[in-house]
């Protein structure tokens, strides 16, 4: 008697069982030249489409009647197989994949927002090796062993044969930007090709991070197992997002590397039916190493991780199909985790040091405000943390020049919706480790002298996030870098307003969910007086005192939904009449301050740092009323009143 096949939810082997089966036996099956997977999927009828009967399934380079197969040099894959007692159909589907990487194509480049270069880093753009082509950067993840932020892609996008640990990373890749050198965006880490997955992670160095998925603003935070029948959804550099739904799981798939063939991991997917691409096809070149998310009941993206994107249909007129390593496997082989840890894993002792943080978030407002980039003509004396131009703290970055030993700018977010103020007031003052000695000053400047240690980002401003967060972005505040030495009269000789600015502005104006993004630091002027402490070390080189300082605020107007900037100068100079006051030297950080709002482009001729889209929004641009075309002087402010705000 024909025996009768299994369907799903009847008597039968379980899930596990069957799961363990191919583990098990899926190996030996591959060894067959034709055939490139073996997994758990819904079998197939050719008239009816998909069945409710749970199968075997295999694919193979070509389908063929028994007794051609010997040409093909293949076994044959019997129609019944013995599952722990249980006899299981299979099923046989002529398919081949290769990896969703080299595929790329000239005329599949478009210099969308994906494939250029980027100061935010995100899943859903362009990533590589140097040396490679172009893929997808799937996740912004965090390193087990140090909770720090690093990007997860493939294998194959970030490794390849040609590279080792510790290679350069750059975004985009170079099939999108050969710049290279331009483009580094971090070092490779861990990587694994195998049974785990085909998978990578490199830090990022240089770059901000932003971990929602580009056009599905869902941040991934936990891991999911792909089941049958689940829908997915991915954001990648090719096809952008596209919609699929699982069709096979536990697969085993023979994949061909170029100069290896490697058993990976997986399960398939394929188009899902609610949801058609335009063009038809769930993945394409260029879009390895994006991350599959869950998609719920209702059709909503959700922040659960199922898999990462590694390889495609192989066939030129239809890409269907598309494969995917497991998530919680990637994450388990490379010791990264979705969101950060409260505390580093037992056993492990990297010393942190005291600083660090996601730093500034260019997208705070709603709108992309990216940090400032130095001119040409300071470029080489900026500094940051770790070899990069940029040192990232919580809620706050900054970069350092050199030659001054102060920061060039510090940028920094608040939302006053939020703020907490920690009762623990232990933190003290410390030089970051990360920043080169050469280009920071510590106590040295401040013990015994007259001058105090002014933070730039005000501590105040930080404390939002919740305690946790704000505990650490109050101990993040006394860095040093985020210092600049000011005189003890300073708080008695300056303005009460350049102290306040923030708190004005939420007093006089509707700000947009109470959030601002705010730019500060000193002006830097040939003639500041160099200052030596007398209880410097040996060799200590005297210190430019600033006496010039500037602020920049950034929100949403409330009531009319645009972008506002306000540019501000603090000034010993009278800058009305155009002439320094006279004043001795030895005496000019005794003089009065005065406070003006000036415009951003004036600024940046000051600071030689460029403020990007800040000008285009600056309330006080634009040529003024002494004449067409003549910029418009600084305009002393007293009150918030004498604020020009549009």
């Amino acid at each position: 008697m024909k025996k009768k096949a299994q369907k799903k939810g009847a008597a039968g082997p379980s899930m596990e069982q069957l799961k363990q089966f191919v583990r098990n036996e899926g190996a030996a099956y591959l060894q067959s030249p034709n055939i490139n997977s073996v997994g758990i999927g819904l079998k197939i009828d050719t008239k009816r489409g998909q069945t409710d009967i749970v199968c075997v399934q295999f694919t193979v380079d070509r389908k063929a009647s028994p007794e051609y197969l010997e040409t093909l040099n293949t076994r044959l894959i019997p129609p019944l197989v013995n599952v722990e007692g249980h006899l299981v159909p299979t099923d046989v589907i002529e398919r081949k994949f290769e990896t969703s990487y080299t595929l790329v194509k000239p005329e599949a480049v478009r210099k969308e927002t994906r494939k250029l270069r980027q100061d935010v880093l995100r899943p859903g753009i362009s990533i590589s090796h140097p040396l490679g082509s172009a893929g997808t950067l799937g996740v912004i993840v965090y390193d087990r062993r140090t909770n720090r932020p690093m990007v997860l892609s493939n294998w194959h996008v970030l490794h390849g044969w040609e590279g080792d640990i510790g290679d350069a990373i750059v975004q985009p890749g170079p099939y999108d930007d050969n710049r290279v050198d331009d483009n580094r965006c971090g070092k490779l880490v861990r990587s694994h090709l195998g049974a785990a997955g085909d998978c990578a992670v490199a830090t990022i160095e240089g770059r901000l991070q932003r971990p929602e998925v580009l056009d599905l603003d869902v941040a991934p935070a936990r891991v999911g197992k792909a089941e049958l029948n689940d829908v997915v959804v991915k954001s990648g550099r090719t096809t952008c997002v596209t919609y699929g739904r699982v069709t096979r799981i536990e697969v085993q798939s023979k994949i061909d590397y170029d100069e290896a063939e490697v058993i990976v991991g997986c399960f398939e997917l394929s188009v899902d039916p609610e949801h058609k691409p335009p063009e038809g096809e769930v993945s394409s070149g260029g879009d390895s190493g994006s991350a599959w998310l869950a998609v719920d009941a209702k059709g909503k993206t959700t922040d659960v991780m199922l898999g990462l994107h590694f390889a495609g249909e192989a066939a030129e007129d239809r890409r269907e199909y598309a494969l995917a390593c497991y998530a919680h496997s990637v994450l388990e082989k490379l010791e990264a985790s979705l969101t950060p840890q409260d505390a580093p894993e037992a056993g492990v002792t990297e010393d942190l040091g005291r600083f660090g943080g996601a730093g500034y978030d260019p997208q705070f407002l709603g709108v992309t405000i990216p940090l400032p980039r130095p001119r040409q003509s300071i470029a080489k004396d900026v500094v940051g943390a770790d070899g990069t131009k940029v040192a990232h703290y919580t809620h706050y970055s900054l970069a350092m020049r050199r030659s001054r030993r102060l920061a060039a700018y510090v940028a920094w977010n608040i939302d006053g919706s939020n703020i907490t103020k920690p009762n623990d007031k232990s933190a003290t003052w410390d030089t970051d480790d990360r920043i080169p000695d050469d280009a920071q000053v510590g106590a040295v400047i401040y013990d015994a002298t007259v001058f105090d240690k002014g933070h730039i980002a005000k501590r105040e401003d930080l404390l939002w996030g919740g305690k946790t967060v704000a505990k650490k972005a109050n101990d993040d505040s006394f860095s040093y870098a985020n210092a600049t030495p000011q005189h003890e009269n300073f708080n008695r000789l300056a303005p009460a307003l350049w102290k306040s600015l923030e708190d004005e502005l939420y007093r006089q104006v509707s700000v947009q969910d109470y959030r601002v993004s705010v730019f500060g630091g000193p002006v830097f002027r040939s003639d500041d007086r160099n200052f030596k402490p007398k209880k410097a070390p040996a060799g200590f080189k005297p210190i430019g005192i600033p006496r010039e300082f500037y602020k920049i605020l950034a929100y949403v107007d409330e009531d009319d939904g645009e972008l506002k900037v306000h540019a501000f100068r603090l000034s010993q100079e009278d800058l009305i009449g155009g002439q320094l006051e006279a004043a001795a030297p030895e005496a000019l950080d005794l003089e009065e301050f005065k406070m003006y709002q000036v415009s951003v482009s004036q600024l940046e001729s000051l600071t030689r740092l460029n403020f990007g889209v800040l000008a285009d929004f600056d309330t006080y641009g634009g040529p003024g009323p002494e004449g067409l075309g003549e910029p418009r002087r600084p305009r002393k402010v007293v009150t918030f009143g004498d604020v020009r705000r549009g």
